[in-house]
């Protein structure tokens, strides 16, 4: 499945990781897929793949460089 375009690689994504995050607070939720919605977003704009076409170069490049994108979000999950 290759997407059209960065909003519905964030789309995919989120779909997937809505079904793997049942059982969690809502707000952890929203946001864990809110960050899994963007991530695919920025590879999708780097790369032009999907989730289901990610290779582990296109993680590592996320891991190195895409992270520059998220600086103004919270990336840490809170601590109680």
């Amino acid at each position: 499945m290759n997407p059209s375009s960065a909003k519905q690689a964030g789309e995919i994504a989120a779909l997937l990781a809505s079904k793997q995050f049942k059982g969690i607070a809502s707000s952890t939720r929203r946001r864990r897929i809110a960050r899994v919605r963007l991530i695919a977003e920025i590879i999708w704009k780097k790369w032009s793949v999907g989730l289901y076409q990610w290779k582990l170069k296109h993680v590592r490049w996320f891991l190195a460089h895409g992270l520059g994108d998220l600086s103004l979000i919270h990336i840490s999950e809170p601590t109680r």
